[in-house]
């Protein structure tokens, strides 16, 4: 059985060089996923009790896996400070339009 390659020498997409390989999932990760899912509600369960019990890195582990990441926003400010005032005025300006922006969002 001779399997064509393309002009440049290399394997047609979809087609192996070794097709006699090992089957996919016949693999030690493989099996040691199949193991996992066969207990999978039991750890879940357990994880489940140790949370309650107190346990913050079993509350976290179910956190992470069930509330997506909080990602940061930028927020564009209004500053408005009249023009002819001096740096030490808008200054206190810039800070004061931060801290308005800060307060209402929360």
């Amino acid at each position: 059985m001779t399997i064509a390659k393309e002009e440049r020498g290399r394997w047609k997409k979809g087609e192996s060089g070794n097709p006699r390989g090992r089957s996919p999932g016949t693999g030690k990760v493989a099996q040691l996923r199949e193991n996992i899912a066969q207990h999978l509600p039991e750890i879940i369960e357990q994880l489940v009790i140790k949370a309650k019990e107190g346990d913050s890195q079993a509350a976290r582990l179910l956190l992470e896996r069930v509330i997506p990441p909080v990602k940061s926003m930028e927020q564009s400010v209004k500053i408005s400070f009249p023009v002819d005032a001096d740096l030490s005025t808008q200054g206190q300006s810039i800070i004061q339009a931060v801290a308005n922006s800060f307060y209402w969002r929360y």
